[in-house]
């Protein structure tokens, strides 16, 4: 295997070439071209996602929570800028908004300009409220109530993410969270980053009263990526036929990932992870 750079923290892939490189106040953005994985997209040397098998991450961001509460409404997405997210959100016909907030608009421009064919042109939907914003800020002004509030972020191991996992911050995040809804994050790679994964759910443990983890293996990455649910009220659980129930009922027909099945699976954590989740 061949990284493109040698400093690159997480991810793999074989060979391909760098197409678009664009430097912002807050980060670098770069888009890769590779036979194999299609499109990658990295910020400050992460990788966000592949053209091939971005679904794998985004379609249980989305859909889990979602079908632990269908009725969810109103959505909040802090980051997201790739709009992989919002692309599969819009797909509820009950949702009646979502407000997408990124701190850098080269990204979300980036995105329009070049990731449509991946985003479905999401960014661009009317459901969709963008705003150009540091999340913390925007909370402050904007309360709610969110049904869902989702934390689509670069990797924790950033110092520009890293403010936004402190309990302070969650308290935030919970005040703007309606009386049953869930707040959604990707809380980091705990194989290759425990001590960090563990600090976070701390953080979390003090802020809300009720958590679920689910882990998903995300191929380009390299390795498992994890997801924190949390809520003000209990999480409920589903089974797999009410799951796909829900789906069919939604119009949901041609998923790739995501199932009944594939749902409640997601959240059976190995016994040598246990410790970072408590």
């Amino acid at each position: 295997m061949r990284f493109y750079q040698e400093d690159l923290r997480q991810g793999i892939f074989t060979e391909g070439k760098l197409i678009k490189k664009k430097e912002t106040p807050y980060q670098r953005i770069l888009l890769f071209e590779s036979p194999f994985f299609g499109k990658i997209m990295s910020i400050d040397e992460d990788f966000q996602f592949s053209e091939k098998e971005e679904f794998i991450y985004h379609e249980p961001l989305a859909h889990i929570p979602m079908n632990i509460l269908p009725k969810a409404k109103k959505i909040l997405i802090i980051g997201g800028g790739d709009g992989c997210l919002a692309r599969e959100l819009i797909k509820y016909k009950n949702i009646e908004g979502i407000d997408l907030c990124d701190i850098d608009k080269a990204v979300v421009d980036f995105s329009k300009t070049y990731l449509g064919d991946i985003n479905k042109n999401a960014l661009n939907s009317k459901k969709v409220r963008i705003f150009i914003e540091d999340g913390l800020s925007f909370i402050k002004t904007n309360t709610g109530p969110y049904d869902l509030v989702f934390l689509d972020l670069t990797d924790p191991v950033d110092k520009k993410s890293t403010k936004l996992y402190d309990t302070k911050t969650m308290l935030q995040f919970k005040n703007v969270l309606s009386e049953d809804g869930l707040i959604v994050m990707y809380s980091g790679a705990p194989i290759l980053y425990p001590k960090l994964c563990r600090a976070i759910q701390q953080n979390l443990n003090k802020a809300f009263p009720f958590k679920k983890i689910f882990l998903v293996y995300v191929p380009v990455f390299g390795t498992l990526a994890s997801f924190s649910i949390c809520s003000k009220s209990q999480i409920s659980s589903k089974n797999s036929q009410k799951i796909d129930a829900q789906l069919k009922e939604a119009g949901l027909k041609n998923l790739k990932y995501y199932k009944g099945e594939i749902h409640n699976s997601l959240f059976v954590i190995p016994r040598f992870l246990e410790p970072v989740f408590r």
